[in-house]
């Protein structure tokens, strides 16, 4: 099937943020859109997932772009690009703008062409055609919808890596990942390392370890099996609870 129309779904806590994407929105020449606000500001949802899930069943899109609301697009063919781009891939489970894999000698490797924070800094190595990934990033991802209907995100309570965990439930159906080569502004440094994070992992290695003993993410290189593994994120969790008294106090 052929993709036409697109649904854009955000979740927003940041009025003045949202107008600025509006703005980069109505720029765009491809406008077959339907846009999914959700509201968070008295912080209705204590889960990513489950506001998407709640929101993204009833889109009438034929394609599903999740984003935060500080994405901005940096030409007016962004939305065309990602129609076309998808139209010509083979069947996959989750496109993203941002994504992680194995390099060489087994360290990660960061793909994208966008860049981030106010400066502007290119956030990874560009590409110039799609690229298969292990995991992508949260900013902005892309699921068809029929596929999406499919396989929806698994609800836990938590605002990290549901898109990471996405793309290991479509690795286990046996399904392609891919990063496209989109232009985008994403306005945060992309920062999302803290304590909270790493808990969340810790719950994701306990359910995806065996299947992936190492993780590849946007963030950091992840060893999830065995002593070293659990030795490894309690080492990082002891160092964001640090982190975070030493800010506190």
């Amino acid at each position: 099937m052929m993709i036409e129309t697109i649904s854009i779904i955000m979740i927003i806590n940041n009025e003045s943020i949202y107008k600025g994407f509006l703005d980069s929105l109505n720029n765009q020449d491809f406008k077959k859109i339907e846009l999914i606000p959700i509201y968070n500001y008295d912080q209705e949802f204590n889960s990513a997932s489950y506001a998407y899930n709640k929101y993204a069943k009833n889109a009438k899109g034929d394609l599903l772009i999740f984003m935060h609301p500080d994405i901005r697009f940096q030409d007016k063919h962004s939305l065309s690009n990602i129609i076309e781009y998808v139209n010509n891939l083979d069947d996959f489970g989750i496109v993203g703008v941002a994504g992680a894999k194995k390099g060489k000698n087994g360290e990660r490797e960061i793909l994208t062409n966008i860049v981030h924070g106010s400066k502007k800094e290119k956030a990874g190595n560009p590409i110039h055609s799609p690229e298969e990934v292990q995991t992508l990033d949260e900013c902005m991802f892309i699921i068809k919808k029929d596929y999406f209907n499919k396989n929806m995100f698994t609800e836990r309570e938590s605002w990290h890596l549901y898109a990471v965990e996405y793309c290991l439930k479509v690795l286990n159906h046996g399904d392609k990942i891919y990063v496209i080569p989109l232009n985008v502004w994403h306005m945060s440094d992309g920062k999302s390392l803290n304590y909270n994070y790493v808990l969340d992992l810790i719950s994701l290695a306990k359910d995806y370890k065996d299947q992936f003993p190492v993780l590849y993410t946007t963030v950091k290189k992840w060893d999830l099996k065995g002593v070293s593994g659990f030795l490894y994120l309690r080492y990082y969790l002891l160092k964001q609870l640090i982190k975070n008294t030493i800010m506190k106090g």
